[in-house]
């Protein structure tokens, strides 16, 4: 190899493992907070009404746990979201269903940012969310489900999150 392609492509490595360093930091020290700057032109992409696809932002101060309660974390007596229920704004919600509509998409975040993976990887395409025809998409509600057993079964104030086992990495770290 030529090598200016090989110093090229360590210098790749190097700032890719900087900023993924840099990054996992502020998540860390934010406690997987996600500001209302970084989802605010997020939109819902399989509502099941015409209306609801105008643009509709990711409010993440509807509650102080925000989407802790998808995770089994005690609804706060100030978190009353006025938000229609996933269940009505979505398609095929199974294990969100209660769960707010606008934080869906800050739980499917905290998934992405949990387990280092995008969309595609639990969902068939970002065009067809509501399809189950990936497993992993079966094995990632299991998981949920397994997860809010052990915040309610637990003292953890729904501090129990798919980045507690995890770490950014798809397969749980030993």
């Amino acid at each position: 190899m030529n090598k200016n392609v090989v110093i090229l492509i360590v210098g790749f490595i190097v700032g890719f493992i900087i900023s993924f360093l840099y990054f996992n930091a502020q998540y860390q020290a934010t406690g997987g907070a996600i500001t209302s700057q970084q989802t605010s032109a997020e939109t819902p992409t399989s509502p099941t009404t015409a209306s609801a696809t105008t643009s509709t932002t990711v409010s993440t101060t509807a509650s102080k746990t925000g989407a802790l309660e998808a995770f089994g974390a005690n609804k706060s007596s100030s978190s009353t979201s006025k938000a229609p229920l996933a269940e009505s704004v979505y398609k095929n919600i199974q294990t969100l269903k209660g769960v707010p509509s606008d934080q869906v998409l800050t739980v499917m975040k905290a998934f992405t940012e949990g387990l280092g993976v995008n969309c595609v990887y639990c969902h068939v395409s970002t065009e067809a969310l509501d399809k189950d025809d990936k497993a992993i998409k079966q094995t990632a509600r299991k998981m949920l489900e397994m997860v809010r057993q052990m915040n309610k079964t637990y003292p953890t104030n729904g501090q129990v999150t798919c980045f507690t086992c995890h770490r950014g990495a798809a397969k749980p770290v030993s």
